[in-house]
């Protein structure tokens, strides 16, 4: 190969190389910005912090839903998981969630034995897109490890495959 051949080749890895740089930078200005937010209708914060005093269990289930729940507003939790996340009893909860049914901050959607939990739309939203089907939505489902029989990250007869997701951070 010549000096000159060996030139053209370096410039034309370099020329892929910025290719590629070019392209990666294309693809990050097509990723939407706010991808994790949560809007609040300003009218209903003085109603949440009125929750906050009335119960603040009750506030801080609501917040956890928010925080987990997905463009459609729902998010699929078990008590043992809030029990877990929250530090507090089944009961205590019950009565929370109960409060946050009953002041329609929520509504519960029976999955078998579970609950998926939809959060009303008037109040939070991620996106222009909420939907109004009840029949049919995604939901966020929380989990923890001690709702698990057992710890399958650490099992050597489970083979996981790694899935490759974008994220922007």
């Amino acid at each position: 190969m010549t000096e000159e051949e060996l030139e053209i080749s370096t410039l034309r890895q370099k020329l892929a190389k910025l290719t590629d740089i070019l392209e990666a930078e294309r693809a990050i200005k097509r990723i939407p910005k706010n991808l994790d937010f949560v809007q609040v209708s300003r009218p209903e914060l003085r109603a949440i912090a009125e929750l906050g005093k009335k119960n603040s269990v009750a506030l801080d289930v609501l917040m956890i839903f928010v925080q987990t729940m997905d463009k459609q507003n729902a998010v699929m939790m078990s008590f043992k998981a809030m029990e877990s996340i929250l530090g507090k009893s089944r009961p205590t909860l019950d009565r929370a969630i109960r409060i946050l049914k009953k002041d329609k901050w929520i509504q519960v959607i029976k999955v078998g034995t579970a609950n998926a939990y939809v959060l009303n739309k008037e109040v939070f939203w991620t996106s222009s897109g909420n939907s109004k089907i009840l029949a049919s939505f995604s939901a966020q489902v929380v989990t923890t490890l001690d709702e698990q029989d057992k710890d399958l990250r650490k099992s050597k007869s489970v083979k996981l495959k790694k899935i490759p997701i974008l994220t922007s951070d």
